[in-house]
């Protein structure tokens, strides 16, 4: 149950990130993307991954 949700909720933020990277005329890459959404389900699914997760999505890695 718990990996469901944290499926979903990377899944909504992926959505979310695709729709204002759109809305603002920007391209993000499949490579970006793909990286972005591993460093999400990271960081929702595993504790002790959060802090390397967190560095990839604030840019830090």
């Amino acid at each position: 149950m718990a990996l469901n949700e944290s499926i979903d909720k990377a899944s909504a933020v992926m959505d979310a990130l695709t729709e204002t990277a759109e809305d603002k005329g920007v391209y993000v890459n499949d490579t970006d993307l793909d990286q972005l959404e591993r460093a999400l389900s990271e960081f929702f699914t595993d504790r002790d991954a959060r802090e390397p997760a967190s560095a990839v999505l604030t840019g830090g890695a």
